[in-house]
């Protein structure tokens, strides 16, 4: 968060604008990659960054594009649309990157007494590997593992942080609120760290608000029918494909007031959480499919968001007025913005 910082000073210094995607997509890159691999994956300002933001972004649109053979399996084979194949092209590009970290981490593995092992999470998944044998994990799993971490912790925490920062510029009397709580909560000009999370309620609401709004998965996951089941006098057959409709259940009027409109007050001293207790609001999903990311997530979409609107003040690039700004969506698994959000910081 701090070489966050630094590059954003460096902008407001230049009168640079920022593109927030881009800058939240590299963050978390760099905060999961130091998580699982003591060090940073590529350097934020790389086209390396720049690459792998686009075939992430592609293999999530990818997936949620409608597929013929979903409906007509034997056109499987043919693969008509090319989704595949356009899928595959990404995957071995991440693999590729990934394989090449596990190489060094191997070869380092070898050719040490282990007097260098960090235990990180990498470590960890080589260790069982090792340990089990071939009853254990294989190489392909730990490469698998550590790609589809990447891939379901990036884009959804990515997409989050730049649709909060959207509503925030929309509604400049909820970011003067939050602005407030910070400067009440976090004094001396210290930044906001982990340990101050649960000290800001309103930072919390304001992104609870917009999973409401622009829930991160608007279908979730697929789910399967593990037998024929009625529900409501609908007849739901054996092994049928699920989805659940989360972002028409989060607008939806009889469960929310003013279910269009951008109000973090109604998380306020209300007990509705995270956790999938409460079905109108479930954008992590619930029961034993809940996401296993959920708490990593939030961390790092609540540092994220708190440091941007904590240090720099912001505004739009050439007069536009903030009620002008597209909030056109592009569906795909995730809610991503169709027009990027692109900001110039500014002195508080």
């Amino acid at each position: 968060m701090r070489n966050v910082i630094e590059r954003l000073f460096r902008a407001q210094e230049g009168g640079e604008v920022v593109e927030i995607k881009g800058l939240a997509f590299s963050t978390i890159v760099q905060l999961m990659s130091n998580s699982m691999f003591s060090d940073d994956l590529l350097d934020p300002a790389s086209g390396a960054m720049e690459e792998l933001e686009m075939l992430n972004g592609n293999i999530m649109v990818l997936f949620g594009k409608p597929n013929f053979a979903d409906y007509f399996p034997f056109l499987r084979l043919f693969d008509l649309q090319g989704i595949r194949r356009e899928i595959r092209k990404s995957y071995d590009r991440l693999h590729g990157l990934i394989d090449g970290i596990i190489d060094i981490r191997t070869e380092r593995r070898r050719s040490s007494d282990g007097s260098d092992r960090v235990g990180d999470f990498l470590d960890v998944l080589l260790d069982y590997m090792e340990d089990e044998g071939p009853q254990g994990l294989t190489r392909l799993d730990i490469k698998l593992m550590i790609t589809e971490l990447f891939i379901g912790g990036t884009d959804s925490s990515t997409t989050t942080v730049e649709w909060a920062m959207t509503e925030l510029i929309r509604n400049p009397n909820i970011l003067s609120k939050l602005r407030q709580e910070l400067s009440e909560k976090i004094t001396n000009g210290k930044t906001v760290q982990e340990q101050d999370l649960p000290q800001l309620p309103y930072l919390t609401a304001v992104i609870k608000e917009t999973m409401r709004l622009h829930p991160p998965s608007p279908l979730l996951l697929p789910r399967r029918a593990e037998q024929e089941v009625e529900i409501h006098g609908f007849t739901i057959p054996k092994n049928t494909r699920i989805w659940l409709n989360v972002l028409s259940i989060t607008r939806d009027p009889k469960s929310w007031d003013g279910p269009t409109c951008f109000v973090p007050e109604r998380f306020l001293d209300s007990d509705i959480d995270f956790r999938g207790r409460v079905f109108s609001f479930i954008p992590f999903s619930s029961g034993r499919r809940i996401c296993p990311g959920m708490n990593l997530g939030l961390r790092m979409v609540s540092l994220i968001l708190a440091t941007l609107v904590q240090k720099f003040d912001w505004k739009l690039p050439n007069e536009m007025a903030p009620e002008d700004m597209d909030m056109t969506d592009r569906f795909g698994l995730t809610l991503r913005k169709a027009q990027r959000l692109v900001l110039i910081p500014t002195k508080l």
